[in-house]
């Protein structure tokens, strides 16, 4: 906007917001934590529609008749077709993509905003896959641990490494895959090494410091328990008692 003219002749700039400059930043940031905050719902919904999962219910790869259409899925028919398309594609790896939600949403509700998102989303997918191969690896071949999907793509991994080294167990080529699955898990939600360590040496110092309290209140109960109870005073006119 143009500026007006001043009480002394000059130039006044004038401002077109309607709010003032404090209760803007007030409302953006109240604007933002609601966002984290359906993102971390969003998070919750996905993972009580994973955790209730019955293959009973009415789904994409279930037919049920109409009078027995009533869904067991806590969230209903809508969750029971979202948990079936995921368990049954991933498996268990289908457990990070409400991690992931819940990560991004965490961050977002405390205003550390996700760096490279277009970059985190990729990421977070090609994790999932990761561990969908490694849980298949683990469970020796057992589909059902990282879906079909997993299933798919680590086939050509194994025959690789049956030609090469002439068969490796499917445990210990799951346990080396799950290294890069944890990798893209950090990287996705733009966690740092730093941080991770950081968070361990936490845990370690609040464990010392518990239990040398907990030492300490053991000492203190031992030395009330061993020091002998003062000896009464003497009465008026009499001796101490021995």
């Amino acid at each position: 906007p143009a500026p007006g003219p001043g009480p002394g002749g000059g130039l006044v700039p004038r401002t077109s917001s309607l709010l003032p400059e404090g209760m803007l930043a007030f409302a953006l940031r109240r604007m933002v934590e609601g966002v984290g905050l359906v993102i971390i719902l969003m998070g919750l919904a996905l993972l009580v529609s994973f955790l209730s999962y019955d293959s009973r219910d009415p789904s994409w790869s279930t037919a049920v008749p109409a009078d027995k259409a009533m869904a067991r899925n806590l969230l209903g028919t809508p969750g029971a077709y979202a948990s079936d398309l995921f368990l049954q594609s991933l498996g268990y790896a289908a457990y990070m993509l409400p991690l992931f939600l819940l990560g991004w949403g965490w961050r977002v509700f405390r205003h550390r905003p996700v760096h490279n998102l277009a970059l985190r989303v990729p990421l977070a997918l090609l994790a999932v896959l990761v561990m969908a191969m490694a849980m298949v690896c683990l469970a020796n071949g057992n589909a059902a641990w990282g879906g079909p999907a997993g299933a798919l793509l680590v086939k050509p991994i194994l025959n690789l490494v049956v030609v090469l080294a002439g068969g490796v167990s499917g445990p210990l080529i799951g346990f080396a895959l799950l290294v890069p699955a944890l990798f893209l898990c950090l990287w996705a939600l733009d966690i740092r090494l730093w941080q991770v360590a950081e968070f361990f040496r936490s845990l370690g110092r609040q464990a010392a410091r518990f239990r040398n309290a907990r030492l300490t209140g053991e000492d203190e109960d031992t030395t009330e328990a061993t020091v002998p109870p003062p000896a009464p005073a003497p009465r008026w006119g009499g001796t101490p008692a021995t």
